[in-house]
């Protein structure tokens, strides 16, 4: 049980340092780099989770880094 305690610690303490006007911000740039829009309503999170934005700006960034996207 201890141990559900320490997790949700943990995740309220890295919450607490986010800043969402600094995550748009980031999403602006990276969706401005690779010539998209950034998705409305969607999270920061699951806007990057499964990495398919994030192998598109690499790829931008050095051509064929990432083989398949």
């Amino acid at each position: 049980m201890a141990h559900y305690g320490i997790q949700a610690a943990v995740t309220a303490k890295t919450a607490s340092k986010r800043s969402p006007s600094v995550e748009q911000a980031l999403l602006s740039w990276i969706f401005e780099n690779i010539d998209e829009k950034v998705p409305e309503g969607v999270s920061y999170e699951e806007t990057l989770k499964d990495g398919v934005v994030l192998c598109k700006l690499m790829n931008k960034i050095k051509p064929g880094a990432v083989d398949k996207v």
